[in-house]
């Protein structure tokens, strides 16, 4: 049993070093490739050069000031600043005296997605290329930029909004990667002149992605595949300060609603005056419905607005009916003959919907 044992121990050591030296060779493998000159990124190093693939880049971001926020357009404007850090220089001067240019920006490593471009969009407010103490390379640039931005109004008027500033690669992440800076913490100003009324800022995080591209590369004699780029955005949360927009878009609404609430207090034989204002109550909804399409852009989606207009026109209906059933032989219901209690009902439900809504 003790030799068996051994010999058990003794053929998972050998298998484990002779699988551990095959991966250490395959690594060496491929980093002999891509420094080859060959085969992808095609920049040949020789082993004095202390280059390694792949290159990464830290990025700290600050958002001075935002304008424009408004739903009828597909960007925004931004004041910002950003910094992107290295370990090498802008240029990396190999053995052979050749260069490889290393700036992020101005060599094309990294772009901003999203940015609004012709005519004068974007205004370069300052370049710095220096070194700072621990003799890290540092990219600085201050835009004024318009970045597009795509609207999510499904919550509106109780909507928050996303807005994305992205940096992307423009090589393989075997050459390239990227990450939030650990060192300078991203940051925002919260008093913002121009910051539309209405709009706060609630948080700022970055998120991190894969992008796959259509464009193949060989990296090895046996490894021919798609570039990965990656990408890292900032996102920063606008919540909108809907109570007042809310009351403000549907107040025609409710005011058609309580016409509708005080046919209840009408004595049944005034059938002609329960019926105007009925009318009158269906109307108003609709009318209101229609102001609140007018003031939002063309919008292929249900939006908690669309709900709350339809509920308004549901309930005004609902009185309606239990108007109908109180002087209609044909229509059974006992329990909302009294006025007094279609009141009750009637304002019940329509507090319990509007709750839910909100909550919702």
């Amino acid at each position: 049993m003790f030799l068996r044992n051994l010999f058990f121990l003794a053929t998972f050591l050998i298998y484990g070093v002779s699988n551990e030296n095959n991966i250490m060779a395959q690594t060496q493998e491929a980093i002999d490739y891509q420094r080859g000159g060959v085969y992808y990124p095609e920049e040949k190093l020789s082993n004095k050069d202390t280059l390694t693939w792949p290159i990464k880049y830290d990025i700290s971001l600050k958002i001075e000031g935002l304008r424009n926020i408004n739903i009828d357009n597909p960007y925004f404007d931004a004041d910002f600043y950003y910094e992107i850090t290295s370990k090498y220089d802008s240029v990396f001067i190999k053995n052979d005296k050749n260069t490889i240019g290393l700036n992020p920006i101005s060599d094309d490593w990294v772009t901003i997605n999203g940015i609004v471009r012709g005519g004068d969009n974007i205004t370069k407010q300052d370049i710095q290329l220096n070194k700072e103490n621990e003799g890290l390379f540092v990219f600085s640039r201050g835009i004024d930029a318009k970045i597009n931005h795509k609207w999510d109004l499904k919550t509106f008027p109780f909507d928050k909004q996303k807005l994305k500033f992205s940096f992307i690669t423009q090589a393989d992440t075997s050459v390239v990667r990227l990450s939030n800076s650990l060192t300078k913490t991203m940051n925002f100003k919260k008093d913002n002149e121009f910051l539309s009324d209405g709009y706060s800022i609630d948080t700022m995080y970055s998120e991190s992605a894969f992008i796959k591209s259509t464009q193949i590369e060989e990296f090895s004699p046996l490894n021919k595949r798609n570039l990965v780029f990656e990408k890292v955005t900032y996102v920063l949360e606008l919540s909108r300060g809907g109570s007042w927009l809310y009351v403000k878009l549907f107040f025609g609404g409710f005011l058609s609603f309580l016409i509708s609430w005080i046919i209840f207090l009408i004595p049944k034989k005034l059938i002609d005056a329960r019926t105007n204002l009925a009318a009158a109550s269906i109307f108003g909804a609709l009318g209101n419905k229609y102001f609140v399409e007018e003031s939002l852009p063309n919008v292929q989606i249900l939006m908690k607005a669309d709900i709350i207009n339809n509920v308004i026109i549901l309930l005004i209906i609902f009185n309606i009916l239990m108007m109908v059933s109180q002087t209609s032989k044909k229509m059974k219901w006992p329990k909302v003959k009294s006025s007094k209690h279609a009141l009750i009902r009637s304002g019940v439900v329509f507090i319990l919907v509007n709750l839910i809504i909100l909550w919702w």
